[in-house]
């Protein structure tokens, strides 16, 4: 493993203590990954395309 790779876990897991308290094993983030649904990607969407969120710019 390069030590640009080493960097980057490092950085990754201090990023991961900083937000969440602790550090989340990769196993872990994919199975998350894997267990969305379609369901739950409708729902998202619906929330950030919902009407009152969406903005428009006119430029002339």
């Amino acid at each position: 493993m390069s030590s640009v790779d080493n960097e980057n876990n490092m950085l990754s897991a201090a990023r991961s203590v900083l937000l969440y308290g602790q550090t989340i094993p990769t196993d872990e983030i994919c199975q998350r990954i894997e267990a969305i649904e379609p369901t739950d990607l409708q729902r998202v969407a619906e929330q950030l395309f919902a009407p009152e969120n969406i903005s428009q710019l006119i430029y002339k």
